[in-house]
């Protein structure tokens, strides 16, 4: 028990050494217990983190599409002559794959599109927009080619069939798709920095 005793006074004795050297600010105050500030970023830095990460906002649409092509092409004379017809049609099918790709370019976002008022920050960004469709050379699948159907032609039907997988991926969603996705990475982005609430606007 004369340990104990002795051991409690000992400590006794330090704690208040302790808490009279700190208040004569001989020694700084050691506080285990208080939350800290959130310290939040400076919005030029802010701004090149959203730069940096802007490839991340996309969403992409996969389509396929079936395209079905006829020409009417005059006959020669001689066709004429013994088939009686002054005409026939070329008919080429193909069937094309493509990706279509939308997102929110975040690089014209400018400083004074983030407004930091104490903890909150509203975000103004640009419109989601198509940022790219692609179809190789391999999606594309040819089944009909009937008559005489010149590259320049083919070329044209395939760069249509790129333009229809676009309007298709548009149609089903995909601008709203992207720019849902941007917004809710925004806002987990800037929560993640300290801000307690988060507002995104469109442009």
């Amino acid at each position: 028990m004369k340990i104990i005793i002795k051991i409690v006074i000992a400590l006794g004795v330090l704690v208040g050494a302790y808490v009279f050297l700190s208040k004569a600010n001989i020694i700084p105050t050691l506080d285990l217990f208080k939350t800290k500030e959130i310290q939040l970023r400076e919005t030029p830095l802010v701004l090149e983190d959203i730069k940096d990460i802007a490839e991340l906002f996309t969403a992409t649409a996969y389509e396929e599409i079936y395209m079905d092509t006829t020409k009417k092409v005059e006959n020669s004379t001689m066709d004429k002559i013994f088939t009686f017809k002054k005409s026939h049609s070329d008919r080429f099918v193909l069937i094309a794959r493509g990706k279509c790709l939308a997102g929110t370019d975040l690089k014209e976002i400018t400083e004074n599109d983030l407004i930091v008022k104490d903890s909150s920050i509203t975000v103004r960004i640009p419109k989601a927009k198509i940022i790219s469709t692609i179809v190789n050379p391999s999606d594309y699948d040819i089944y009909i080619d009937e008559g005489d159907w010149k590259t320049a032609e083919v070329n044209k039907i395939k760069k249509y069939a790129t333009q229809r997988i676009e309007a298709i991926a548009i149609k089903d969603g995909l601008l709203t798709k992207a720019q849902e996705r941007t917004n809710l990475l925004l806002k987990n982005f800037f929560e993640s920095l300290g801000y307690s609430k988060v507002t995104i606007e469109v442009k």
